[in-house]
């Protein structure tokens, strides 16, 4: 599915289980490649939450294809735990496949930031899962007139910076956020979850057949959570996503 929202474009697809892959093609990025689509080989930079195979298993094909159509090496981001067994992967791979399968590997730790372009970067925070995960916030950066010359004319302005003199306030407004898999928990321990403009949330279980107790035993997010902590969420629009592979996608929606 495609969405439009402020200055992002998302390409998402999940089945909780199977696969689940973002792609955000006007910054270059993916989050997750559980599946490596054809939109996501233009990523150059893409953002692993956790080496489960659902979310994960995709590197290889990005990789061996980006290499094919000599495109720049990509960059995978993945938490500090798992790096050296994602090298080991694609080590394996490259004797396999008989090839260079060029990459760069960056080890994360929680509170990350990693530069996109002069405009936006994404923090990496701690997610709740069965293994270590992280969760991902894209930052527009904005600048404004600083409220003491507001009322300067244009040249002034102009003369001002020409001075070196630092005109303006610089704000960082979250405009997406994935929150991985987790419990629900993880929205208390990041404020700007229930803040960005476009939010991108786990939840997997949608009936009695998985329980609430079930679904935290597992690291996931029951629909039942949400009731109470509707009041929270300052978001534009919010996607739910991850849903299990036990519901049919009408079955969930209603």
């Amino acid at each position: 599915m495609i969405f439009d929202h402020k200055s992002i474009r998302i390409r998402a697809m999940s089945t909780g289980g199977h696969y689940t892959s973002f792609q955000l093609p006007h910054q270059k990025i993916s989050i997750d490649l559980g599946l490596a689509s054809e939109s996501s080989i233009r990523s150059n930079k893409v953002f692993i939450t956790h080496p489960h195979v659902d979310h994960a298993a995709g590197i290889v094909r990005h990789c061996s294809t980006r290499e094919m159509l000599q495109l720049d090496p990509p960059t995978y981001y993945i938490g500090e735990e798992h790096k050296a067994a994602l090298e080991d992967v694609l080590a394996a791979w490259r004797r396999l496949n008989r090839s260079f399968m060029p990459c760069k590997i960056e080890a994360l730790r929680p509170n990350q930031t990693i530069d996109v372009n002069k405009k936006y970067f994404v923090r990496c925070f701690r997610s709740i899962h069965r293994i270590p995960c992280l969760g991902y916030i894209l930052y527009e950066r904005r600048k404004k007139l600083s409220k003491q010359f507001k009322t300067c004319k244009g040249y002034e302005i102009s003369r001002l910076r020409e001075q070196g003199i630092e005109i303006y306030d610089y704000i960082n407004v979250p405009m997406f956020a994935y929150t991985g898999d987790s419990v629900i928990d993880v929205l208390e321990r990041e404020s700007d979850l229930t803040q960005c403009a476009f939010l991108a949330m786990e939840v997997t279980f949608f009936d009695e057949r998985v329980s609430v107790e079930n679904a935290r035993r597992h690291g996931h997010i029951h629909i039942d959570e949400l009731v109470s902590r509707s009041d929270t969420f300052k978001n534009d629009r919010i996607l739910l996503m991850h849903l299990s592979a036990r519901y049919k996608f009408e079955e969930a929606k209603e």
